[in-house]
């Protein structure tokens, strides 16, 4: 009857250490507890301490694996998915569509502001580089550029001499970004919101020709400058896979380019040119590779 009894508290015994789960941290840590849930990103669990439970819960980007009862009473490892939580290196690539609502400078002629006013819509791709600390916080680097063209005939304009010049005008206008930023995310399952404020440095360029239709002269002229300024992100991403996601993005650019160098295809003038507003919103689609570390 003794025997018995010792191998009913043996079998017992061995169930209950059978059955511990235990979950083990980032940093090699181990927590023994019962696993009580998974959801939104988080492993809820229960710890013995003292013979009282507690209860406590732990991001799955903290995890570098966990086991658990399964239903059929066994235990198993698992890693935790790879998606927002742990995928601490993130790719981002956009394409979109941005506005300038930059005031057009005082100095150019109002009969031109139709001409450059067409100059405000512009294709929009930017790329960033982001490293997560942990489920909310990250910091990265980004890359954007944007870009307008337009052209009219029958444009006058006036040399230095008060000679009138007829003839097609033609503007590029190029503006790049890179910098870094801060990101502040919100996961919720697949959905992840993000806020990311940057600071970095904008270049400027506006390539433009004006062909003479008396002589088919074509003089080539280049406005150039750079200058710091911020961004701000506003983005949505949805989970596809473990390491895809794609999402949309509304961006807000701040900047002016006060110190801008002028050249002709006759010679390089380092002269004082209007500032030029570069502030912009811009709205685009994009995708994200996960990279779980």
């Amino acid at each position: 009857m003794k025997a018995i009894i010792i191998f009913v508290l043996f079998m017992f015994v061995s169930a209950f250490v059978y059955s511990q789960d235990k979950i083990v941290t980032q940093s090699g840590d181990t927590i023994n507890c019962k696993i009580t849930n998974i959801l939104d990103g988080y492993i809820y669990y229960t710890v013995t301490e003292n013979k009282e439970n507690r209860r406590s819960i732990i991001p799955m980007g903290d995890v570098q694996y966990y086991v658990s009862a399964s239903d059929k009473g066994h235990t198993s490892a698992r890693k935790p998915r790879t998606d927002f939580d742990t995928a601490k290196l993130q790719l981002g690539l956009n394409f979109g569509m941005a506005y300038r609502i930059a005031k057009i400078n005082d100095q150019i002629d109002e009969s031109m502001h139709d001409y450059y006013n067409k100059l405000r819509l512009n294709f929009y791709f930017s790329g960033d580089l982001a490293y997560y600390l942990n489920a909310f916080n990250g910091i990265g680097i980004k890359y954007s550029r944007l870009s307008a063209s337009n052209d009219q005939g029958g444009v006058e304009i006036v040399d230095t001499s008060g000679n009138s010049n007829y003839g097609k005008m033609s503007d590029k206008v190029v503006i790049t970004y890179m910098g870094l930023f801060y990101s502040l995310r919100f996961i919720n399952e697949r959905h992840s919101l993000y806020v990311n404020p940057g600071i970095g440095k904008f270049t400027y360029s506006d390539s433009f020709n004006f062909t003479n239709i008396e002589t088919g002269y074509v003089e080539n002229n280049v406005i150039s400058g750079s200058a710091l300024g911020f961004t701000l992100d506003l983005g949505y991403d949805y989970r596809i896979t473990n390491f895809l996601s794609a999402g949309a993005k509304l961006s807000y650019y701040h900047g002016k380019i006060r110190n801008q160098k002028y050249s002709n295809s006759s010679a390089f003038i380092n002269s004082v040119q209007p500032a030029e507003g570069i502030q912009n919103f811009n709205i685009s689609l994009g995708i994200k590779l996960l990279l779980g570390w």
